[in-house]
């Protein structure tokens, strides 16, 4: 998957005001500069809900957190 088809997944969630965007995809995705960048981004386009973009591993973290 190339950086195209990353930003289409990044865009489809911001639209659909989806909650998280699950990735295993490091370089393009899920890193600290790139979540910023794509928040900064949707608030600057009116999508003011954030997308929670993180790994499988923290969903299963979250997840053990409320229970």
């Amino acid at each position: 998957v190339g950086k195209i088809e990353d930003a289409e997944h990044v865009a489809i969630a911001v639209v659909n005001e989806l909650d998280m965007l699950v990735s295993w995809n490091h370089r393009h995705l899920v890193n600290v500069r790139r979540r910023e960048l794509f928040g900064h981004i949707s608030v600057m386009n009116g999508f003011y809900k954030p997308l929670h973009i993180v790994t499988p591993p923290e969903v299963g973290d979250e997840s053990q957190q409320g229970a």
